[in-house]
Formats: C-alpha cells, structure tokens, sequence
C-alpha cells in the first residue's frame, strides 16, 4: 500500500526520504497545522517543486509518515513472533513490542498521540489500513485466546481489542501532553496485569445458578440442567444424568420421581438459590465501588450517545490539544478524572477492588477504553449504538479491577 500519487517520481537520490525526515521532524516540533510545505522544503534541501512530485500536499506527507512506521512496527512484530508460542507470551511481546516502539521514536509518539489517531480523517484514509491490519494481530491473539479457553468464552475480541490500544496510547497521550519522559516499558506490567485481570478464563469463575444445601441433590440437578441443554430434554436419560452427576441412577429416584420432576425441580431450585440470592446482594450493595464505577460509566457511555457532538468536539480537538491542557479550561477534566480516582481508591480500601491497585494504569484502562470506543462507535461511525457495548465495557473493566480469586472445577 502507497500513499503517493500514481505519477510519482522513483526516489533516486532519497529525496523523498529526506522530505518525510524533515516532515516528521517539523510535525514533531511544531505540529501539523503550524507547518508549511516551504518549512520542509528548507530543511530537507528539497526544492518545494520537486515535494509536489512525491506528494499531493502535506496531509499527504503525514498519512505517508503513519504509514511508513505502522508498516515498519508490523514487520518487527512478525519477527518477534518468530520462535513465540502460547496466547498468553504472543500477547505480552505485542504489549512490549509496542510500547517499546513508541518509547524509542518519540517523534512518532507525538505524532500519533496529537495528530492521528484522534483524527477521523485519518482513521477514515486509506493509510489508516495498515494500522487496522497492525491492529488485527492483536484482535487474532485475543480471538485464539477464547477460542483455547485461555480468555473467557465471554470476551468480545473487538472489545478488548479496543481496550488494549486505547489504554496504551492513553498513557502515550497522556505522558506527551504533560511533557513527561516516555517511560513505557516501565509501565507494561502494570497494564498486561490489568488486561489479563479483564480477559483470562480463570478471573471469571463459573457460578453455580443452583444452590441446594444437599450436595447430593445440587449435584444431580445440576447435571440435569447440562444434559437437557446439551441433549433436549427428550433424549436426555436419567442414566446420562447419573453418570454426569457422578451418581448411580437409583440414588436419583431418592430425591426425583421421574425424568419430568427433576426438570421441573430446576427453575425452582435456581430461584431458590441463586437468583433471589443475587437479586438481594445487588439490592443492597447499591453504594459500593463498584456500583459507583458502573454509574460512573454508563453516564459516561449515555453522554456519548446522547451528545456525540460534543464528544467529536472533545476527542478530535481537544484531546491532543496542548494549548487546551495548558489552559484553565482544562481543570474541569482533571476534577472529572480525579472522580474515578476517588472511586478507585475507595474501591482498594475497601476491599472491593484489589489493594494493589496500580491507579494510574488504572486510569489509562478506564479513559482509554472509553476514549478508543467512543472515536470507534461514535466518532466514525456515526452511531448511537454505543449503549450496546456498555455492559461488556464494565464487565471487563471490573474484573481488571477486582480481587482475583482462584477458579473452582467447570460444571
């Protein structure tokens, strides 16, 4: 894939090269819309003629720059997945792959942080491909991941997709508009423990809808509710049901009638047990944390969908804005920020999330999550169906932020 017009000129003498090394250079230092094309053609002692020969115009040479270094970052990371093996390793070398790349070429960093990657005229041009293919090495990671069972069958690909690279060039961005060191490798342990807090199979334990204080009698109803899934309820046996169960099939007709009995008697042990039981432990942990949380991001994911001008406005000019970050305007999102924070922290102290709650990774999970979604959804499709990922969003985002416990044995 190319950016350049049909009728280029082969780059004989790298002057092409040299225009995109200034070019990068001037976006660098003093961002897109202050650079003129004379600028460049200065720098790169490049006549300004001979520029329009390589490129249409200077949107032109900075789609060229995206494409240039996302093509060069997929075809290290294909090396570095040479010899690599397992979910799990594949998918911690992309997170360090990645920051890595960012953290070594902080020209880039600015770049794609204040530039690109909140421009919809970007994520819309045909440059934009070769990120989505970049992109889609982390998707197959993450579908072989559920597919083996290594992730929860739960997990939507595309949603953690868009988790994973939003929070990582949130911390990119926030890091570059703050002026702070790129210290990103630092931080990707922080974040691989947060993703895989979000996304592993064993961090989402199965849960038992029937919960009979006779062990024997759970068990068997328990086997009856698999094996009328799996079989219908017409070819489900009760010798099939005792093998499952563990049992021999007259201990069955102990607690059950017949066949029809022990189907009926699941509804009724379900509601019994688990549902009146869960119905009451939300009823009255209303003001937790992580309820906090919840309506903390549903409002947020509501104001997507119900302002998405607004939201245009925040994410494709102002958030890689530096003057706006400079600005007094901009307390009013430190104060909303510092809101999850206050929540985070309440969450840790208590218990409800865990103690060792990396807070800033935290925060980079959570707005890069959203942002990433809302510029996806909102932004660049024109849709108002962001309210369909809410409840996945929090899904993930809370069980990156709770108290890991350890899995019990499958059903």
């Amino acid at each position: 894939m190319t950016t350049k017009p049909k009728n280029a000129k082969t780059d004989r003498n790298g002057r092409r090269e040299a225009v995109l090394e200034a070019a990068l250079e001037a976006f660098s230092a003093r961002g897109f819309g202050k650079t003129t094309i004379s600028q460049i053609a200065s720098v790169s002692n490049v006549p300004e003629a001979t520029i329009y020969e390589y490129f249409r115009n200077k949107e032109d040479i900075l789609l060229s720059l995206a494409d240039q270094f996302v093509h060069t970052l997929h075809r290290d990371l294909e090396v570095h997945f040479l010899g690599v093996e397992g979910v799990i390793n594949r998918f911690r070398k992309f997170l360090w792959h990645h920051l890595y790349a960012f953290q070594e070429n902080p020209a880039y960093a600015r770049l794609f942080s204040l530039e690109l990657l909140n421009n919809p005229r970007y994520r819309n041009s045909s440059a934009c491909r070769s990120l989505m293919d970049y992109r889609g090495e982390l998707r197959e990671i993450i579908r072989d991941g559920v597919r083996e069972g290594t992730f929860t069958r739960r997990l939507m690909p595309e949603l953690a997709e868009i988790m994973v690279f939003g929070t990582m060039h949130h911390m990119i961005l926030s890091k570059v508009v703050l002026g702070k060191p790129l210290e990103l490798v630092s931080r990707a342990e922080a974040l691989y423990d947060l993703f895989m807090g979000a996304m592993l199979t064993d961090n989402y334990p199965p849960g038992e809808v029937i919960r009979e204080e006779n062990s024997r009698r759970r068990d068997i109803l328990t086997a009856a509710l698999y094996e009328f899934r799996e079989s219908g309820f017409q070819q489900a046996t009760i010798s099939k049901i005792a093998k499952r169960a563990g049992v021999t099939e007259p201990t069955i007709y102990e607690h059950f009638k017949n066949k029809q009995e022990l189907l009926y008697a699941i509804p009724e042990a379900a509601m019994k047990g688990y549902l009146v039981e869960s119905v009451d432990a939300d009823l009255a942990n209303l003001d937790t944390p992580a309820h906090h949380l919840q309506t903390f991001l549903l409002h947020q994911i509501r104001s997507a969908r119900d302002f998405p001008a607004y939201y245009d406005l925040l994410t494709t000019e102002l958030r890689s804005n530096m003057s706006f970050y400079r600005s007094p305007h901009y307390q009013s999102l430190r104060e909303y920020s510092a809101r999850l924070m206050g929540i985070l922290k309440k969450g840790a102290n208590s218990g409800c999330f865990r103690k060792d709650l990396d807070l800033p990774a935290a925060r980079d999970l959570y707005f890069g999550t959203l942002d990433e979604l809302t510029l996806s959804v909102v932004v660049v499709d024109g849709s108002g169906r962001i309210t369909a990922y809410a409840e996945d969003v929090f899904d993930m985002i809370l069980h990156a932020f709770q108290v890991r416990e350890k899995a019990g044995p499958a059903a």
